[in-house]
Protein backbone atom coordinates (compact mmCIF):
# COMPACT_ATOMS: atom_id res chain seq x y z
CA UNK A 1 0.00 0.00 0.00
CA UNK A 2 2.74 2.40 0.98
CA UNK A 3 4.16 2.13 -2.79
CA UNK A 4 0.93 3.27 -4.51
CA UNK A 5 0.14 7.29 -4.78
CA UNK A 6 -2.04 8.14 -1.75
CA UNK A 7 -4.65 8.83 -4.43
CA UNK A 8 -5.35 5.37 -4.80
CA UNK A 9 -4.48 3.63 -1.63
CA UNK A 10 -7.53 0.88 -0.55
CA UNK A 11 -6.14 0.53 3.38
CA UNK A 12 -8.26 -2.15 4.32
CA UNK A 13 -11.06 -1.94 0.86
CA UNK A 14 -11.03 -4.53 -1.49
CA UNK A 15 -10.26 -3.40 -4.92
CA UNK A 16 -13.44 -4.07 -6.07
CA UNK A 17 -14.05 -0.45 -7.32
CA UNK A 18 -10.45 0.10 -9.19
CA UNK A 19 -10.24 -0.84 -12.73
CA UNK A 20 -7.43 -2.93 -12.95
CA UNK A 21 -5.58 -1.16 -15.93
CA UNK A 22 -5.56 1.56 -13.65
CA UNK A 23 -4.03 -0.33 -10.64
CA UNK A 24 -1.10 -1.71 -13.21
CA UNK A 25 0.07 1.59 -14.12
CA UNK A 26 0.25 3.39 -11.29
CA UNK A 27 2.33 0.22 -9.08
CA UNK A 28 5.48 -1.29 -10.79
CA UNK A 29 6.83 -4.02 -8.94
CA UNK A 30 8.64 -7.14 -9.51
CA UNK A 31 7.38 -9.11 -12.19
CA UNK A 32 7.24 -11.93 -9.41
CA UNK A 33 5.50 -10.02 -6.98
CA UNK A 34 2.92 -8.79 -9.90
CA UNK A 35 2.00 -11.90 -10.54
CA UNK A 36 0.92 -13.29 -6.99
CA UNK A 37 -0.56 -9.55 -6.75
CA UNK A 38 -2.71 -10.63 -10.44
CA UNK A 39 -3.65 -13.58 -9.03
CA UNK A 40 -5.04 -12.43 -5.69
CA UNK A 41 -6.66 -9.54 -7.00
CA UNK A 42 -8.51 -12.07 -8.93
CA UNK A 43 -9.37 -14.11 -5.93
CA UNK A 44 -10.70 -10.81 -4.44
CA UNK A 45 -12.79 -10.54 -7.66
CA UNK A 46 -13.93 -13.77 -7.20
CA UNK A 47 -15.26 -13.52 -4.21
CA UNK A 48 -17.00 -10.31 -4.66
CA UNK A 49 -19.09 -11.97 -7.16
CA UNK A 50 -19.91 -14.38 -4.69
CA UNK A 51 -20.83 -11.96 -2.16
CA UNK A 52 -23.55 -10.56 -4.15
CA UNK A 53 -24.85 -13.47 -5.96
CA UNK A 54 -25.69 -14.93 -2.33
CA UNK A 55 -26.70 -11.35 -0.86
CA UNK A 56 -29.21 -11.26 -3.85
CA UNK A 57 -31.03 -14.68 -4.19
CA UNK A 58 -33.22 -15.83 -6.82
CA UNK A 59 -37.18 -14.92 -5.94
CA UNK A 60 -39.29 -17.43 -7.37
CA UNK A 61 -42.06 -15.31 -7.41
CA UNK A 62 -40.63 -12.31 -9.36
CA UNK A 63 -42.61 -9.89 -11.69
CA UNK A 64 -41.17 -12.06 -14.74
CA UNK A 65 -42.41 -15.09 -12.97
CA UNK A 66 -45.85 -14.28 -12.27
CA UNK A 67 -46.09 -13.42 -15.49
CA UNK A 68 -45.60 -16.44 -16.98
CA UNK A 69 -47.56 -18.05 -14.36
CA UNK A 70 -50.49 -15.71 -15.69
CA UNK A 71 -49.91 -16.08 -19.47
CA UNK A 72 -50.10 -19.96 -18.75
CA UNK A 73 -53.06 -19.87 -16.66
CA UNK A 74 -55.10 -18.06 -19.51
CA UNK A 75 -54.23 -20.44 -21.33
CA UNK A 76 -55.02 -23.89 -20.09
CA UNK A 77 -58.29 -21.86 -18.39
CA UNK A 78 -57.15 -23.37 -15.27
CA UNK A 79 -58.86 -21.20 -12.58
CA UNK A 80 -56.03 -22.05 -10.29
CA UNK A 81 -53.79 -20.72 -12.18
CA UNK A 82 -55.28 -17.59 -13.05
CA UNK A 83 -56.05 -17.09 -9.06
CA UNK A 84 -52.08 -17.30 -8.67
CA UNK A 85 -50.90 -15.26 -11.30
CA UNK A 86 -53.22 -12.21 -10.30
CA UNK A 87 -52.65 -12.68 -6.57
CA UNK A 88 -48.88 -12.74 -7.38
CA UNK A 89 -49.43 -8.83 -8.25
CA UNK A 90 -50.92 -8.47 -4.75
CA UNK A 91 -54.75 -8.60 -6.09
CA UNK A 92 -57.48 -10.27 -4.43
CA UNK A 93 -58.78 -12.86 -6.92
CA UNK A 94 -62.33 -14.20 -6.82
CA UNK A 95 -64.25 -16.69 -9.61
CA UNK A 96 -67.97 -16.24 -10.07
CA UNK A 97 -69.18 -18.76 -12.05
CA UNK A 98 -72.29 -18.59 -13.50
CA UNK A 99 -75.01 -21.40 -14.27
CA UNK A 100 -76.41 -20.20 -17.29
CA UNK A 101 -80.24 -22.38 -17.86
CA UNK A 102 -82.55 -21.71 -19.97
CA UNK A 103 -86.14 -22.54 -19.29
CA UNK A 104 -88.23 -25.58 -19.47
CA UNK A 105 -90.40 -26.19 -22.53
CA UNK A 106 -93.44 -23.86 -22.16
CA UNK A 107 -96.93 -24.05 -24.19
CA UNK A 108 -95.84 -21.23 -26.73
CA UNK A 109 -92.58 -23.22 -27.41
CA UNK A 110 -94.22 -26.54 -28.25
CA UNK A 111 -97.16 -24.67 -30.56
CA UNK A 112 -93.76 -22.90 -32.08
CA UNK A 113 -95.00 -19.38 -31.18
CA UNK A 114 -92.80 -16.56 -29.95
CA UNK A 115 -93.10 -15.44 -26.52
CA UNK A 116 -90.63 -12.30 -25.84
CA UNK A 117 -91.90 -11.03 -22.52
CA UNK A 118 -95.22 -12.97 -22.91
CA UNK A 119 -96.01 -15.52 -20.21
CA UNK A 120 -97.00 -18.77 -21.13
CA UNK A 121 -96.61 -21.85 -18.50
CA UNK A 122 -94.75 -24.74 -18.60
CA UNK A 123 -95.73 -27.95 -20.16
CA UNK A 124 -95.60 -31.32 -18.25
CA UNK A 125 -92.39 -32.51 -20.20
CA UNK A 126 -90.78 -28.57 -19.39
CA UNK A 127 -91.54 -29.73 -15.54
CA UNK A 128 -89.67 -32.57 -16.13
CA UNK A 129 -87.25 -31.51 -17.81
CA UNK A 130 -86.31 -28.50 -14.91
CA UNK A 131 -86.39 -31.45 -12.22
CA UNK A 132 -83.84 -33.34 -14.50
CA UNK A 133 -81.46 -30.25 -14.44
CA UNK A 134 -81.93 -30.09 -11.05
CA UNK A 135 -80.66 -33.88 -10.74
CA UNK A 136 -77.87 -33.18 -13.33
CA UNK A 137 -76.35 -30.36 -10.57
CA UNK A 138 -76.93 -32.22 -7.32
CA UNK A 139 -73.62 -31.80 -6.38
CA UNK A 140 -72.81 -28.18 -7.11
CA UNK A 141 -73.28 -25.95 -3.76
CA UNK A 142 -75.35 -22.44 -4.94
CA UNK A 143 -73.71 -18.95 -3.36
CA UNK A 144 -77.13 -17.91 -4.98
CA UNK A 145 -79.48 -18.45 -6.97
CA UNK A 146 -81.36 -16.07 -9.86
CA UNK A 147 -84.07 -16.34 -12.64
CA UNK A 148 -86.17 -13.95 -14.64
CA UNK A 149 -89.09 -12.25 -13.31
CA UNK A 150 -91.29 -14.36 -16.08
CA UNK A 151 -92.97 -17.51 -14.45
CA UNK A 152 -91.85 -20.29 -16.74
CA UNK A 153 -88.05 -19.37 -15.24
CA UNK A 154 -89.21 -18.78 -12.09
CA UNK A 155 -90.82 -21.85 -12.14
CA UNK A 156 -87.79 -23.74 -13.42
CA UNK A 157 -85.39 -22.27 -10.58
CA UNK A 158 -87.82 -23.62 -8.30
CA UNK A 159 -87.75 -27.06 -9.68
CA UNK A 160 -84.35 -26.74 -9.92
CA UNK A 161 -83.56 -25.80 -6.85
CA UNK A 162 -85.89 -28.29 -5.15
CA UNK A 163 -84.39 -31.27 -7.24
CA UNK A 164 -81.17 -29.93 -6.15
CA UNK A 165 -81.63 -30.27 -2.51
CA UNK A 166 -81.17 -26.31 -2.03
CA UNK A 167 -85.02 -25.93 -1.70
CA UNK A 168 -84.85 -23.66 1.50
CA UNK A 169 -82.31 -21.05 -0.38
CA UNK A 170 -84.25 -17.59 -1.20
CA UNK A 171 -84.35 -17.41 -5.23
CA UNK A 172 -83.82 -14.08 -5.82
CA UNK A 173 -86.59 -12.47 -8.52
CA UNK A 174 -84.77 -9.89 -11.30
CA UNK A 175 -85.98 -8.39 -14.04
CA UNK A 176 -82.58 -7.49 -15.83
CA UNK A 177 -82.32 -11.48 -16.66
CA UNK A 178 -85.99 -11.39 -18.46
CA UNK A 179 -85.94 -12.65 -22.02
CA UNK A 180 -85.15 -10.00 -25.17
CA UNK A 181 -88.41 -7.87 -25.58
CA UNK A 182 -89.35 -8.93 -29.31
CA UNK A 183 -91.42 -5.98 -30.29
CA UNK A 184 -94.22 -6.96 -32.80
CA UNK A 185 -92.92 -10.53 -33.31
CA UNK A 186 -94.53 -11.14 -29.49
CA UNK A 187 -97.42 -14.13 -29.96
CA UNK A 188 -96.93 -14.76 -33.76
CA UNK A 189 -95.62 -17.78 -34.91
CA UNK A 190 -91.94 -18.22 -35.66
CA UNK A 191 -92.02 -19.00 -39.39
CA UNK A 192 -93.15 -15.38 -39.71
CA UNK A 193 -90.56 -12.79 -40.40
CA UNK A 194 -90.62 -9.19 -38.60
CA UNK A 195 -92.00 -7.61 -41.18
CA UNK A 196 -94.83 -9.88 -41.94
CA UNK A 197 -95.60 -9.69 -38.19
CA UNK A 198 -95.15 -5.87 -38.56
CA UNK A 199 -98.02 -5.68 -41.52
CA UNK A 200 -100.41 -8.31 -39.34
CA UNK A 201 -99.66 -5.58 -36.47
CA UNK A 202 -101.03 -2.39 -38.20
CA UNK A 203 -103.59 -4.49 -39.67
CA UNK A 204 -104.52 -4.85 -36.73
CA UNK A 205 -103.96 -1.61 -34.57
CA UNK A 206 -104.37 1.56 -34.85
CA UNK A 207 -101.59 3.23 -32.93
CA UNK A 208 -98.52 4.57 -34.44
CA UNK A 209 -96.54 3.62 -31.27
CA UNK A 210 -95.09 -0.42 -32.14
CA UNK A 211 -94.48 -2.77 -28.91
CA UNK A 212 -91.37 -2.20 -27.41
CA UNK A 213 -88.70 -4.41 -28.88
CA UNK A 214 -84.79 -4.53 -27.73
CA UNK A 215 -81.42 -5.14 -29.79
CA UNK A 216 -78.75 -6.87 -28.11
CA UNK A 217 -76.97 -3.89 -26.57
CA UNK A 218 -79.85 -3.18 -24.39
CA UNK A 219 -80.12 -6.58 -22.99
CA UNK A 220 -76.09 -6.78 -22.64
CA UNK A 221 -76.45 -3.72 -20.64
CA UNK A 222 -79.25 -4.69 -18.26
CA UNK A 223 -77.33 -8.19 -17.54
CA UNK A 224 -74.08 -6.28 -17.35
CA UNK A 225 -75.93 -3.62 -14.70
CA UNK A 226 -77.20 -7.03 -12.54
CA UNK A 227 -74.44 -8.88 -13.07
CA UNK A 228 -71.98 -5.57 -11.48
CA UNK A 229 -74.51 -4.98 -8.69
CA UNK A 230 -75.87 -8.11 -7.64
CA UNK A 231 -73.11 -10.69 -7.58
CA UNK A 232 -69.43 -9.23 -8.24
CA UNK A 233 -69.85 -6.55 -5.75
CA UNK A 234 -71.95 -8.30 -3.55
CA UNK A 235 -69.25 -11.58 -3.28
CA UNK A 236 -66.22 -8.64 -2.73
CA UNK A 237 -68.56 -7.12 0.00
CA UNK A 238 -69.41 -10.21 1.75
CA UNK A 239 -66.58 -13.05 1.03
CA UNK A 240 -65.25 -11.77 4.75
CA UNK A 241 -68.38 -12.59 6.37
CA UNK A 242 -68.37 -16.13 6.21
CA UNK A 243 -71.58 -17.05 8.54
CA UNK A 244 -73.40 -14.94 5.98
CA UNK A 245 -72.58 -15.86 2.88
CA UNK A 246 -70.63 -19.58 3.39
CA UNK A 247 -68.09 -18.80 1.22
CA UNK A 248 -64.13 -18.81 1.91
CA UNK A 249 -62.32 -16.04 0.86
CA UNK A 250 -60.59 -17.77 -2.18
CA UNK A 251 -63.40 -20.02 -3.15
CA UNK A 252 -65.21 -20.54 -6.34
CA UNK A 253 -68.88 -18.43 -6.24
CA UNK A 254 -71.70 -20.54 -8.17
CA UNK A 255 -74.07 -18.63 -9.09
CA UNK A 256 -77.50 -20.32 -10.70
CA UNK A 257 -78.88 -18.00 -13.31
CA UNK A 258 -82.32 -19.06 -14.45
CA UNK A 259 -83.45 -16.97 -18.05
CA UNK A 260 -84.05 -17.22 -21.39
CA UNK A 261 -83.04 -18.59 -24.92
CA UNK A 262 -82.37 -14.96 -26.64
CA UNK A 263 -80.94 -13.38 -22.97
CA UNK A 264 -78.32 -16.49 -22.82
CA UNK A 265 -77.83 -16.22 -26.89
CA UNK A 266 -76.80 -12.20 -26.07
CA UNK A 267 -74.61 -13.09 -22.94
CA UNK A 268 -72.79 -15.98 -24.48
CA UNK A 269 -71.91 -13.67 -27.60
CA UNK A 270 -70.60 -10.86 -26.02
CA UNK A 271 -69.04 -13.09 -23.92
CA UNK A 272 -67.17 -14.81 -26.65
CA UNK A 273 -65.96 -11.11 -28.06
CA UNK A 274 -64.41 -10.34 -24.61
CA UNK A 275 -62.19 -13.76 -24.42
CA UNK A 276 -61.80 -13.18 -27.90
CA UNK A 277 -59.69 -9.65 -26.88
CA UNK A 278 -58.10 -11.29 -23.71
CA UNK A 279 -56.87 -13.91 -26.35
CA UNK A 280 -55.26 -11.41 -28.89
CA UNK A 281 -54.07 -9.50 -25.75
CA UNK A 282 -52.20 -12.53 -24.31
CA UNK A 283 -50.99 -13.96 -27.05
CA UNK A 284 -50.75 -12.29 -30.98
CA UNK A 285 -48.49 -14.91 -32.49
CA UNK A 286 -50.03 -18.39 -31.84
CA UNK A 287 -54.39 -18.35 -31.40
CA UNK A 288 -54.31 -22.23 -31.34
CA UNK A 289 -52.95 -22.55 -27.69
CA UNK A 290 -56.41 -22.10 -26.41
CA UNK A 291 -59.20 -24.56 -25.38
CA UNK A 292 -62.25 -22.23 -25.04
CA UNK A 293 -65.26 -23.34 -26.85
CA UNK A 294 -66.19 -20.24 -28.56
CA UNK A 295 -66.73 -21.62 -31.92
CA UNK A 296 -69.43 -23.21 -30.38
CA UNK A 297 -71.46 -19.43 -30.18
CA UNK A 298 -72.78 -18.04 -32.99
CA UNK A 299 -75.86 -15.07 -33.24
CA UNK A 300 -77.88 -18.10 -34.43
CA UNK A 301 -77.08 -20.85 -31.88
CA UNK A 302 -79.04 -22.99 -30.51
CA UNK A 303 -80.44 -22.56 -26.22
CA UNK A 304 -82.28 -26.11 -25.70
CA UNK A 305 -85.00 -26.00 -23.01
CA UNK A 306 -82.77 -26.41 -19.45
CA UNK A 307 -79.60 -26.52 -21.59
CA UNK A 308 -76.60 -25.38 -18.92
CA UNK A 309 -74.07 -23.01 -20.01
CA UNK A 310 -71.14 -22.17 -17.12
CA UNK A 311 -69.00 -19.09 -17.36
CA UNK A 312 -66.04 -18.53 -15.20
CA UNK A 313 -65.41 -14.78 -14.41
CA UNK A 314 -61.95 -14.50 -12.62
CA UNK A 315 -61.88 -11.03 -10.83
CA UNK A 316 -59.10 -8.75 -8.88
CA UNK A 317 -61.69 -7.80 -6.70
CA UNK A 318 -60.33 -4.66 -5.75
CA UNK A 319 -60.89 -3.12 -8.68
CA UNK A 320 -64.43 -3.25 -8.40
CA UNK A 321 -63.97 -0.53 -6.48
CA UNK A 322 -62.53 1.68 -9.47
CA UNK A 323 -64.78 0.51 -11.65
CA UNK A 324 -66.29 3.67 -14.12
CA UNK A 325 -70.21 4.65 -14.44
CA UNK A 326 -69.71 3.09 -17.57
CA UNK A 327 -70.26 -0.06 -16.79
CA UNK A 328 -70.59 -1.92 -19.68
CA UNK A 329 -66.62 -1.24 -21.21
CA UNK A 330 -65.30 -1.21 -18.24
CA UNK A 331 -66.24 -3.93 -15.86
CA UNK A 332 -64.41 -6.73 -17.44
CA UNK A 333 -61.20 -4.92 -18.05
CA UNK A 334 -59.35 -6.98 -14.92
CA UNK A 335 -61.27 -9.59 -15.70
CA UNK A 336 -60.66 -13.48 -17.07
CA UNK A 337 -63.42 -14.83 -19.09
CA UNK A 338 -63.42 -18.38 -19.79
CA UNK A 339 -66.29 -21.29 -20.99
CA UNK A 340 -66.09 -24.20 -18.71
CA UNK A 341 -69.39 -25.84 -20.97
CA UNK A 342 -71.60 -24.62 -23.40
CA UNK A 343 -75.52 -25.42 -24.34
CA UNK A 344 -75.40 -29.10 -21.86
CA UNK A 345 -78.04 -30.70 -22.15
CA UNK A 346 -76.87 -34.26 -21.58
CA UNK A 347 -79.34 -34.13 -18.52
CA UNK A 348 -82.26 -34.78 -21.17
CA UNK A 349 -80.48 -37.62 -23.25
CA UNK A 350 -82.83 -41.12 -21.98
Amino acid sequence: EYNKPKSIQTSNHIYRSLPLYMYMKTFHPSKAYLAVRLVAIAILYVLTASAVIMVVPVDSSSAEGNAAVAVESSRTCDATLVHQGMEDYGAMVRTVRLYLIRHGETESNYSGHVLGQRESPLTGKGHEQARLAGTSLSGVYFWRSYSSDLHRAEKTAKYILSTNGKESDVLRIDSRLRERAKGVREGRHKSLSREECLTIWEKENNSVNLPFEEDDDMVWKRFVDWLQSEVLHSVNESAGSPCETGIEEKSNVNVLVVSHSGTIRIILNKFKNIIEQQEQIINEEDKTIYSHQTELVSKDMTIPNTSISVVDISINASSLKNVQSDRGTSLFDNCLISFKDLINDNHLVT
